[in-house]
C-alpha cells in the first residue's frame, strides 16, 4: 500500500479525503516521526472502551537496516465495565496474593479488603508452622462481602478445630465445586468486594500461619 504526504491536502466535510499512512515509533532511520511509544519502538494503541491494542514491531531485518520495522504483533487487552466507578476492569488471568503473612497471632484475624475483578472462586492455602501450647488453634476460616462500611458473611468453614498442628489446609470456593483433594470447599460464587477472617479457638494461646490466595477464573 503505498502512502501520501497528509500536509497540504484539503479537507472533505464527508470524510473522504482520508488517504493511507504508516506510522512508526521513532527509531533510527532518518525522517521518522516520534509518536507515543516504548523505547524499543512499541506503539500503543488505546481504544475509548478500554480495551486497547498493543502494537509492536518484534524484529527482522529490514532493507533499510531498522530490525524495528520487521513483523507485527497484536495483543488484546479486553476490559469489562464497571459501572459503580465508571471505569474499565483489566481482566486478569488466574494469580496468586498473600492475604495474611506469616505470623504469630493469638486472636481472630481479619485480611485487608480484596477486589474481585473477573475471577469466579478462589482457593486458599493456609500453612501453619508453630503451634503454642497448650492449645493454639484455628476454628473458622470466614468470608465477608463487604456491604457499605460494614461486612455480611456469605460463607463459613468449621471445624472443632480446622486446624491444631503445623501443616497445611486448602479451602475451595468455586461454583460447583466438590471435594476433590481439597480439605474444605463451597459452590457459592466469590463477590467482588470481600475479605477473610481466621477465627481463633480462643484469645490467648498463639500459632502461627499465613494464608495464600489463588484466583480461578
Amino acid at each position: 500500500m503505498g502512502t501520501q504526504a497528509l500536509s497540504n491536502l484539503p479537507v472533505a466535510a464527508d470524510g473522504s479525503d482520508k488517504v493511507p499512512a504508516a506510522l512508526y515509533g521513532q527509531r533510527v532511520v532518518a525522517g521518522d516521526q516520534a509518536l507515543v511509544a516504548t523505547s524499543s519502538g512499541a506503539l500503543r494503541v488505546v481504544q475509548e472502551n478500554g480495551g486497547g491494542l498493543l502494537l509492536s514491531y518484534p524484529g527482522g531485518t529490514g532493507a533499510d537496516n531498522d530490525p524495528g520495522r520487521q513483523g507485527l504483533t497484536i495483543y488484546p487487552r479486553p476490559s469489562l465495565y464497571n459501572p459503580a466507578g465508571d471505569a474499565w476492569d483489566r481482566w486478569r488471568g488466574n494469580h496468586k496474593m498473600t492475604l495474611l503473612a506469616s505470623a504469630a497471632r493469638t486472636g481472630d484475624t481479619n485480611s485487608a479488603d480484596q477486589v474481585n475483578y473477573n475471577h469466579r472462586g478462589v482457593v486458599l492455602l493456609i500453612d501453619v508452622t508453630a503451634v503454642g501450647a497448650p492449645a493454639g488453634a484455628l476454628n473458622q476460616i470466614v468470608f465477608q462481602v463487604k456491604a457499605g462500611a460494614s461486612y455480611k458473611l456469605v460463607g463459613v468453614f468449621s471445624g472443632a478445630p480446622i486446624i491444631n498442628a503445623v501443616g497445611q489446609k486448602t479451602v475451595q470456593v468455586f461454583p460447583g465445586a466438590t471435594q476433590g483433594g481439597y480439605d474444605y470447599y463451597s459452590g457459592f460464587v466469590l463477590p467482588r468486594d470481600w475479605r477473610l477472617q481466621v477465627v481463633h479457638a480462643n484469645q490467648a494461646d498463639s500459632i502461627t500461619y499465613s494464608v495464600t490466595a489463588y484466583y480461578v477464573v
